[in-house]
């Protein structure tokens, strides 16, 4: 079974009715062997992070305008806010670790145009915000402007993209190397079947002098109940938080997937 033409779906979407934009997943299971203990300490001396927390995603979109310049052009609002929380951490009174916060805005086209003997569906254009909501010195946030293109073939899908970060002045800057080690874009093969779903992200900062960071994802899924699907999850490197951005975690999660990003 072909995956479902996502271009379609997402172009007769009605203006701010609200639509998946990344996946939507609660994981009450997900243990980090590398948690950054270090981090917090500066601020809160002895404290300790457990290997298990809960993590949680939610996003969503709204279509603001449609068909814009009177041609297959959309216009859109996106949120997405993904929580890491110490929900078994009885001694530190089960705290929110860290919480990202990530509104963007974006324009999209739909195409059927072949690529490399793919299908490019839609590209995206947009300005993205993410930052923690904290104060020095846990503060962490940044700006981006990117494109994503969204190209298919049978089963699978690859986005493909690539970022470029805003610049800010050396006093606002939370961490000016984040780069370094995220990279400069997200790269995402998924396969959609009749009933599983498997994905793959990968992160680069294409660096070859010896400092070369990357990242991978590893995602799969397969229904249980109508739209709530068993999810597994593992992440390796950098960037999974942004209070993580410089450190590498090891983490393995299991829980459930309410909607993918289809």
């Amino acid at each position: 079974m072909d995956i479902p033409d996502i271009s379609n779906y997402f172009n007769e979407r009605k203006i701010f009715k609200l639509t998946t934009h990344q996946a939507n997943y609660i994981l009450p299971v997900s243990y980090n062997s590398k948690t950054n203990d270090e981090i917090y300490q500066e601020t809160d001396p002895g404290t300790e992070v457990d290997n298990v927390e809960v993590k949680f995603q939610l996003s969503g979109k709204l279509k603001l305008l449609n068909d814009m310049f009177n041609d297959n052009w959309d216009l859109w609002f996106a949120y997405t806010h993904t929580s890491w929380w110490q929900l078994y951490n009885s001694d530190e009174s089960a705290p929110f670790r860290e919480t990202n916060y990530s509104p963007e805005v974006f324009t999209t086209y739909y195409s059927d145009y072949n690529v490399f003997g793919m299908t490019l569906l839609q590209t995206d254009f947009g300005f993205v915000h993410q930052s923690n909501g904290r104060t020095e010195p846990l503060s962490r946030s940044w700006n981006r402007i990117y494109a994503n293109f969204e190209l298919a073939k049978g089963n699978y899908l690859l986005s493909i993209k690539p970022w470029y970060r805003i610049p800010e002045s050396e006093g606002q800057d939370d961490n000016p190397d984040i780069e370094d080690y995220v990279g400069y874009g997200d790269y995402r093969l998924t396969y959609k079947g009749d009933t599983n779903l498997y994905s793959i992200l990968f992160r680069n900062n294409f660096k070859f002098d010896g400092d070369n960071e990357s990242s991978v994802e590893l995602s799969w899924a397969f229904p249980v109940y109508e739209i709530v699907d068993i999810y597994f999850q593992y992440y390796n490197g950098y960037g999974e938080s942004l209070i993580d951005y410089d450190h590498r975690v090891n983490r393995i999660s299991l829980g459930i997937l309410i909607y993918d990003w289809f």
